[in-house]
């Protein structure tokens, strides 16, 4: 059986709708988000069902696998889980056969939340589940979505050797031969992925209100560059260090403001005058073609 895809895309001049064809081959498997001493993962099955699993494990022993089965259905691009039982198993120490179960009818809760409804992207053998909602997949709330999340491992240069808390199925070592093609997700998503990496100054540094959650003073970031050269709200910038990482909240026409929010201790690293990009330069090494 073959299931088609329906995806808008469009162009300067037009708007044209693409059909990309998947066999249920190419969606079956396993979709995984790892972290450490944790793990997510849906596995979609020939039969119809689906098994999601997430695990966390302590350092010195111990352990709690919830696992979540039901039903799928594919409707174009999108995948809609339908849970329908629900498996608890907490694991007492290192032995693993020291544990307690609890199994019983799913029901949605703080605890047992899932999202339920996935686009499929494909780029070439590679193949993601992403979601619109803001909810991590972890089981808290969140301020990016799964696109978001994507476009930002996309511009960085992590995608497509190593993906963020999205899930994706690929097979160790392997790497895309062509480009990714960016009609294959919603539209209001697509000017998020780059054509070129984005190379902004920061040119003024001050402090910023803090939030009642925030213990630390934050600092806000001006950089040189705004909505003209393409920065759009929640797109990340990285200092030369790599732990200077500035996530933007505002954005104008010829310039935009963010705060740091990873390394809150080496916030000094990040000053006036020094240059950040979209490029996570540090990992990747020369940027090329850079605005």
């Amino acid at each position: 059986m073959v299931i088609g895809i329906l995806a808008s895309c469009q162009s300067k001049n037009d708007s044209t709708e693409k059909v990309i064809l998947l066999s249920d081959m190419e969606i079956i498997g396993k979709y995984e988000i790892s972290g450490f001493n944790s793990g997510v993962s849906i596995d979609l099955q020939k039969n119809g069902e689906f098994i999601f699993e997430n695990q966390h494990w302590g350092c010195t022993g111990g352990g709690h696998v919830q696992r979540i089965r039901g039903e799928f259905a594919v409707n174009e691009s999108k995948l809609i889980l339908k849970p329908i039982s629900l498996i608890d198993i907490e694991y007492m120490g290192f032995d693993t056969k020291n544990f307690q179960i609890d199994s019983v009818k799913y029901h949605s809760s703080d605890s047992t939340y899932i999202k339920k409804e996935y686009q499929i992207v494909k780029w070439d053998s590679l193949r993601y589940l992403l979601s619109e909602e803001y909810y991590s997949n972890w089981g808290y709330e969140d301020d990016e979505n799964d696109f978001e999340a994507f476009a930002d491992y996309y511009n960085s240069g992590y995608e497509p050797k190593s993906s963020g808390l999205y899930f994706t199925k690929r097979k160790r070592g392997y790497s895309p031969k062509s480009k990714f093609d960016k009609s294959t997700i919603p539209l209001k998503y697509r000017n998020r992925f780059l054509e070129k990496p984005i190379i902004a100054e920061i040119i003024e540094v001050k402090e910023d209100e803090k939030s009642e959650k925030e213990t630390k003073e934050r600092r806000l970031y001006k950089l040189n560059k705004g909505r003209k050269h393409g920065v759009m709200e929640k797109m990340d910038f990285y200092g030369d260090d790599g732990c200077c990482t500035i996530r933007i909240t505002k954005v104008e026409e010829e310039v935009s403001f963010g705060n740091i929010y990873l390394c809150f201790d080496y916030q000094a690293e990040c000053g006036k005058g020094e240059r950040v990009t979209t490029y996570l330069e540090r990992e990747k090494g020369k940027i090329e073609n850079a605005r």
